[in-house]
């Protein structure tokens, strides 16, 4: 599909291949777009206002660039039907629910986001119950970033540690960790009350994450940024290597 528009009861229903590089799609009474085979989206507008845009129940979903947007619900929903499961990866795009951004149902799902802009304008960016990498993109959420109860990795591990991205910004937390396990080794924590809640298992070998808050702004209607430096430290040399800075706005 390079451009036009669909407008129909149930949107796109996608057993097959399907590549978007253009046009608009929306569902006027179910999801935009169901997709059981591959789907390819590197353009175009696919919207719903009345429930999810997109559901992965089968196959796997690329999201490469384009804009995703649910008025009402969940842009992007990760779901499944008997004993399929969806699979979504995301490089590029704007991703925008009412209630979160991607939201996964079941543990056999995947997630991969290298890239992209993803919100949940009243929940979560990325609400998550599945294997879920990130190592790119803007996520943010109105109460966390990222929402995890199984398996979150965050950066690469590799020898070298960035601190611009991936970005996971939430009014109360950057990340949310209700159990599972999250490997934390690049990009920025963002939150009002603390960059995350919960246990981040792994760190990057060798180094330790030291925190030092100030919360003297946390005043009733104070709007200024406040700085939190994570100093990471060579536990081999003993000499800091790197300091993130994470602003956490009072939004």
């Amino acid at each position: 599909m390079d451009g036009g528009s669909i407008n129909s009861y149930k949107g796109i229903r996608n057993d097959g291949t399907l590549i978007i590089n253009g046009g608009t799609i929306e569902g006027t009474d179910g999801v935009s777009l169901d997709n059981y085979g591959t789907s390819t989206i590197n353009g175009g507008e696919i919207i719903n206002n009345i429930t999810n845009a997109i559901s992965v129940i089968n196959g796997t979903t690329h999201v490469k660039g384009g804009n995703v947007t649910s008025t009402v619900s969940n842009a992007i929903n990760v779901t499944y039907d008997n004993y399929s499961h969806g699979k979504l990866v995301v490089n590029d795009g704007n991703i925008t629910g009412k209630t979160n951004g991607i939201i996964s149902k079941r543990n056999t799902n995947s997630i991969t986001i290298t890239g992209g802009n993803i919100k949940g304008l009243t929940s979560t960016g990325v609400n998550t119950v599945c294997p879920t990498t990130i190592s790119g993109g803007v996520i943010e959420g109105n109460t966390y970033g990222v929402y995890t109860s199984l398996e979150t990795v965050i950066g690469t591990n590799d020898e070298t540690i960035l601190i611009d991205l991936p970005v996971l910004k939430g009014d109360l937390y950057g990340i949310y960790i209700a159990s599972g396990t999250v490997n934390f080794y690049d990009g920025i924590l963002k939150g009002i009350q603390d960059g995350h809640h919960g246990l981040i298992s792994i760190i990057p070998d060798a180094y330790l994450v030291k925190d030092d808050y100030d919360r003297s702004l946390l005043e009733v209607g104070k709007v200024e940024d406040i700085k939190i430096e994570l100093e990471v430290i060579n536990l081999d040399t003993k000499i800091e290597d790197e300091i993130y800075e994470i602003l956490l706005s009072k939004i």
